[in-house]
């Protein structure tokens, strides 16, 4: 199939759509062929990459449903802050928004106002001139909070002070997670765009798919699996795994190792200041460059690139005091 032939195609099959939607998709769609084309490839491979054109469709379709859905349904709270000062927090998949928390060990403020909700839960344990870390030790038993979502809350927002924070099997647009110190995990979720910070601690995400994925830790492990749009992961002392396939991807960490196993549509950026970069990937144009350090890469050398595979992807791998590996 030719560029021609799937817009005609997609263009019919988002006629039903709201208007403003169906042409932010042409143009979007519009916009990759150029790119696509401007890195060298076909109008066929990338009709290829994009997949059958009726299965695209019918995802624009569930994911403008969703999207209105939500709207809808949305009619007293698409917004929700929850703070905590000390607690761990786990978030669950609901057909209600609920916060289960011990009152013996918390007092909770809440204030809602138009379409929003802000919740604060306070440790009622906590020691004045202490921090969380402290408290959250004085009634170990009772610092457990479950949070029960539904799909039209349109965005969460959840911070810890001292804390680890859990999410299973979520389906939500917008989710920003944050901890001063504390690990966060998240299983199983369909979401739209994903926010995930930590002070002190590892990030963990398993399975699922998220569309956009930004996460960043001071000292801390990344490990993701699964499969996104655009993903961008930041750790100052810690390694970064990835495996999956990706549209765009920034990989990078001033002190620690970067595995990749995957695919990289577009485009890619590995970076570590110390630390070594193994990557396995069967089709890319690689950029790489160290300091002090080995390259090996498993591809033949055109132009100042490595070329892999049909050279799809263009990637830019880079170490300052470590070894750049990449294998098919």
């Amino acid at each position: 199939m030719k560029r021609d032939q799937f817009m005609t195609e997609l263009a019919m099959g988002v006629a039903d759509l709201p208007q403003d939607v169906a042409r932010d998709i042409l143009t979007d769609m519009d916009e990759y062929f150029n790119d696509g084309l401007n890195q060298g490839k076909s109008e066929e491979a990338i009709c290829d990459q994009l997949g059958d054109v009726d299965d695209f469709i019918a995802l624009l379709h569930e994911t403008e449903q969703r999207r209105s859905s939500s709207k809808e349904l949305s009619l007293h709270t698409t917004w929700v802050h929850l703070s905590v000062d000390a607690g761990d927090i786990h978030v669950h998949s609901a057909d209600h928004f609920e916060i289960k928390y011990d009152p013996n060990a918390y007092d909770m403020t809440k204030n809602e106002r138009d379409d929003a909700m802000d919740i604060v839960l306070e440790s009622k344990t906590k020691i004045r001139g202490m921090g969380g870390l402290i408290n959250s030790f004085l009634n170990p038993a009772s610092t457990r909070i479950d949070v029960l979502l539904p799909e039209d809350v349109d965005q969460m927002d959840i911070h810890s002070d001292y804390g680890d924070i859990e999410i299973e099997s979520v389906h939500g647009s917008t989710i920003s997670l944050s901890s001063n110190k504390g690990d966060i995990d998240i299983k199983r979720c369909e979401i739209i765009d994903l926010h995930v910070c930590t002070s002190l601690g590892d990030i963990d995400i398993k399975a699922g798919s998220i569309q956009r994925l930004d996460l960043s830790t001071n000292a801390g492990d990344i490990d993701i699996e699964g499969n996104g749009s655009t993903i961008s992961a930041i750790s100052n002392l810690g390694d970064i795994d990835y495996e999956g396939m990706v549209e765009t991807i920034d990989l990078k960490t001033s002190k620690g190792d970067i595995d990749f196993s995957g695919k990289i549509n577009q485009r890619g950026h590995i970076q570590t200041q110390m630390g070594d970069i193994d990557m396995h990937i069967n089709d890319a144009t690689i950029k790489a460059s160290t300091k002090l350090g080995d390259i090996d890469i498993d591809g033949y050398f055109e132009n100042g690139v490595y070329i892999l595979g049909d050279g799809s992807g263009d990637v830019t791998v880079s170490s300052a005091l470590g070894d750049v590996t990449v294998s098919k």
